[in-house]
């Protein structure tokens, strides 16, 4: 045990001369700089990088941060009107799908609830037909004593 601590002591030792030789390194290298930004025909003039800094690096990341901060915004608006709309969505496919899974019409009334169903404008997209299928599957998979061959009604068009 003494010997793994004298170890890692040795071990600190040489880490902090690594570090600290490279450090001074470092301070002698920053005052060498100084030289450069003195010199009078530099372009490195204290001038220049205040101006350089001040009127071009600054204005332009308050612009990108500006563009970021919209853009963060008017994604979050698009996302909360997308999170109603979904909502709404599946409160209305819930209740079209129990209404026409469990009662007991026949089937010209439930053909044409599906039909008056499929006459929404949203039905024609893609995502909409794809969250009826996931909500018609999550049924079938829940709930026994479903007759199939309706659930093959309501996904497959009818043609009149």
């Amino acid at each position: 045990m003494t010997s793994y601590l004298s170890f890692l002591i040795i071990l600190f030792d040489n880490f902090k001369e690594f570090f600290f030789s490279k450090f001074n390194n470092c301070i002698i290298l920053f005052s060498n700089s100084e030289e450069i930004f003195n010199e009078p025909n530099s372009i490195f003039t204290n001038q220049l990088s205040l101006n350089l800094l001040k009127f071009f690096i600054i204005p332009f990341l308050g612009f990108i941060i500006l563009l970021l901060t919209f853009a963060l915004i008017i994604h979050r608006y698009g996302f909360e009107k997308k999170l109603v709309l979904k909502k709404e969505l599946d409160i209305k496919t819930d209740n079209f799908l129990t209404d026409v899974i469990f009662s007991d019409y026949s089937l010209e009334v439930i053909y044409e609830k599906i039909r008056l169903y499929k006459e929404d404008v949203l039905f024609k997209k893609k995502w909409y037909k794809v969250l009826i299928l996931n909500k018609i599957i999550s049924i079938k998979q829940n709930v026994n004593g479903i007759n199939p061959n309706l659930i093959l009604i309501i996904t497959i068009d009818r043609q009149n």
